[in-house]
C-alpha cells in the first residue's frame, strides 16, 4: 500500500493495491470507508476504513471457498451501522445472487438477506437511507424477468416493505438513485428502446433515461433523453448519467451523447413533470468520453469526466472536473493527466466543503484504488491534515476487530440475526457530551431514558417520542465519574449501560 504522507501541502491522494473499489463513504467520524472486491483470484469482498491522514484503521473480508463475492454499495445509518449490498455466486455459481446485510459499528453481523432469483443474474446497488434506518435500493435483475429498474424498500431488519418496477423488459442499467426533497425518488440510467418515430421497430438504441417516483415508489413520470427529436438521420444515442435536484421543481442531469461515433458530455434540465427545459453539449472532437458524473455544490454544478484521446489506448486516459453554473456554462476547470480510466464514485464530503473522487486505477503506481479529495472552491486537490486529531470509531469504544464474514447455508437458514442492543452510548468515555442511541423493539409512549450516579441519585430523565433515534446529553455540569444510563418502558428496565465521564 502507498499513500501520501501527512504533511502540509501534500496533495490528498490515497492509493491501495489490496482492493478493486466500487463505492466510498465519509463516515460519521471523518474516516473514509471503501467497499469493493479483493484482488485475489477468487474475488473476495472487502470493506476498508482509513483515517483522514491516509492510515488504514481496519479491514473486513467476505469470503466463502472460491466463490465470487462483490461488495458493490454501502451506506451508514445514524448508529454507525453499515448496510452493504452486492453480488455473490455462493448460491448460484452460474448467475450470481444479490445480497443485503447490516454490520454494526464494531463489525458484528446483525443480519444477512439473500435476494437472488433462480436462474437470474441480479445484484443489489445504489443504497439510500430512509426513515427509521430503513433502506431503499435498486435490485438489478437481468434474465427471464429482466427488471433492470426495480426499486425496493426494506425495514431496519431487512424485511421487504414494497418493491416497484419501471421500464419493464427493456435492457440497460441503473446508474444512480437520488432521494428527492419530497421523499420521492429519481432513478437514472440507460435503456435500449426503439426510435420515437418507429416504436414497433426491432432495432433499439441506447438512451439516457430517468424515472421519477413518489415516496412509495409509484411512478410519476419517465423521461428518455430527446426521444421525440428522433429522425432517421439522427438518433440521440446517449448513456451513463447522474442526477441532482436543483430545487423543488427542477432536476439537472449529466450524461454522454454519441456524436460522430464518439461520446461527448451533455447536461440537461427537467421540470417537475419530466419535461425537457434545455440541453447543452460539451463537445470536444479530440476526446472520447467514457464516464460522466456530477454533484451540486452551492449554486454550481461539478462534473467529473474521464476521457482519452481519439485513436489512443483507453487506458492512457485522464479525468477532468468542470464547474458550471446552473445553466451549464463552464466557469472553471481542473485536469489531472495521471492515468485514470474510470470514475467509480464521486461524493461531496459531509460538510459539503470538499468532494471525494474514486477511480478504479491511476497514479504513477497504477494503483487499483486511487482516491482524491478535491476542493471545489479552489478547484485544486485538498491536502492531508498536518495532524489528525479526529476520534475514530467512537461508536465502538472497545475497538473494531477485523473480521471475516461467511454467508449462511440457505438449506438451514436464509437469515441470521444477532441480538442487537436497544441502548448505546457514544462517545464513551466522554468529556463534554455524549449521544444516547436507542432502538426499541416494541416501542410505546411510556419509554424513557434515565441517568443516575453511582449513589442512585437521578441526574436526568426524558421521555422518548419514537422507537429509534438519539439524544444529545450535555455533560458540562457532570462531575467526573461513572453514571448509569437506563432505558425504561412500562416501568421495566430494558437495558442499561455505564457512562464514564472524564
Amino acid at each position: 500500500m502507498q499513500f501520501s504522507y501527512s504533511q502540509a501541502q501534500e496533495p490528498w491522494i490515497l492509493e491501495n493495491n489490496e482492493i478493486n473499489p466500487y463505492r466510498l463513504l465519509e463516515s460519521y467520524d471523518g474516516g473514509l470507508v471503501f467497499v469493493g472486491a479483493g484482488t485475489n483470484s477468487s474475488e473476495t469482498g472487502k470493506i476498508i476504513k482509513y483515517d483522514a491522514s491516509g492510515t488504514k484503521l481496519w479491514e473486513h473480508t467476505f469470503e466463502e471457498n472460491d466463490e465470487t463475492i462483490l461488495t458493490i454499495a454501502v451506506i451508514e445509518d445514524i448508529n454507525g451501522d453499515l448496510i452493504v449490498g452486492g453480488l455473490t455466486t455462493q448460491y448460484d455459481s452460474l448467475h450470481g445472487d444479490g445480497f443485503l446485510m447490516r454490520i454494526d459499528a464494531c463489525g458484528n453481523l446483525l443480519w444477512f438477506k439473500n435476494l437472488g432469483e433462480e436462474d437470474t443474474y441480479d445484484l443489489v446497488q445504489h443504497l439510500v437511507l430512509g426513515d427509521n434506518n430503513s433502506v431503499y435500493f435498486n435490485h438489478y435483475i437481468s434474465g427471464s424477468n429482466d427488471d433492470r429498474y426495480t426499486l425496493k424498500h426494506v425495514d431496519v431488519d431487512g424485511n421487504t416493505l414494497w418493491q416497484e418496477r419501471y421500464f419493464i423488459g427493456l435492457g440497460g442499467a441503473v446508474k444512480g438513485l437520488v432521494k428527492t426533497q419530497d421523499k420521492g425518488f429519481l432513478m437514472i440510467g440507460t435503456i435500449y428502446i426503439q426510435p420515437f418515430f418507429s416504436q414497433e421497430s426491432s432495432t433499439t438504441y441506447l438512451r439516457s433515461a430517468v424515472v421519477r417516483t413518489d415516496s412509495l415508489g409509484n411512478e410519476l413520470w419517465t423521461n428518455i433523453y430527446r426521444w421525440e427529436d428522433d429522425v432517421p438521420e439522427c438518433i440521440q444515442i446517449s448513456s451513463n448519467g447522474s442526477a441532482n435536484q436543483i430545487d423543488s421543481n427542477h432536476y439537472n442531469i449529466v450524461g454522454l451523447n454519441k456524436s460522430d461515433e464518439i461520446y461527448q458530455p451533455i447536461m440537461y434540465e427537467l421540470n417537475n413533470d419530466g419535461g425537457l427545459l434545455w440541453h447543452k453539449d460539451f463537445s470536444n472532437t479530440n476526446l472520447n468520453y467514457v464516464v460522466a458524473n456530477s454533484q451540486l455544490f452551492e449554486d454550481t454544478l461539478l462534473m467529473v469526466l474521464t476521457c482519452y484521446p481519439i485513436a489512443t489506448d483507453p487506458n492512457s486516459g485522464h479525468f477532468k472536473v468542470l464547474k458550471t453554473n446552473l445553466l451549464g456554462e463552464v466557469v472553471d476547470e481542473y485536469i489531472d493527466e495521471n492515468i485514470s480510466y474510470f470514475i467509480r464514485d464521486f461524493k461531496l464530503s459531509n460538510d459539503s466543503t470538499s468532494a471525494y473522487i474514486l477511480t478504479d486505477g491511476g497514479g504513477l503506481n497504477m494503483s487499483r484504488l486511487y482516491a482524491l479529495k478535491f476542493n471545489p472552491s479552489t478547484m485544486e486537490l485538498d491536502t492531508f491534515l498536518t495532524e489528525d486529531v479526529n476520534d475514530y470509531d467512537y461508536y465502538c469504544p472497545e475497538g473494531v476487530e477485523e473480521l471475516n464474514y461467511y454467508f449462511p447455508d440457505l438449506s438451514v437458514e436464509d437469515v441470521f440475526v444477532k441480538e442487537k442492543k436497544q441502548l448505546r452510548l457514544a462517545p464513551n468515555p466522554a468529556k463534554n457530551y455524549t449521544y444516547v442511541y436507542f432502538d426499541i423493539a416494541n416501542f410505546n409512549r411510556s419509554a424513557k431514558i434515565e441517568i443516575h450516579n453511582l449513589q442512585g441519585k437521578l441526574v436526568n430523565s426524558y421521555p422518548l417520542q419514537g422507537a429509534i433515534g438519539r439524544v444529545y446529553e450535555d455533560l458540562s455540569s457532570y462531575t467526573s465519574g461513572i453514571y448509569v444510563v437506563s432505558l425504561i418502558m412500562d416501568n421495566r428496565l430494558l437495558e442499561s449501560s455505564k457512562l464514564v465521564v472524564e
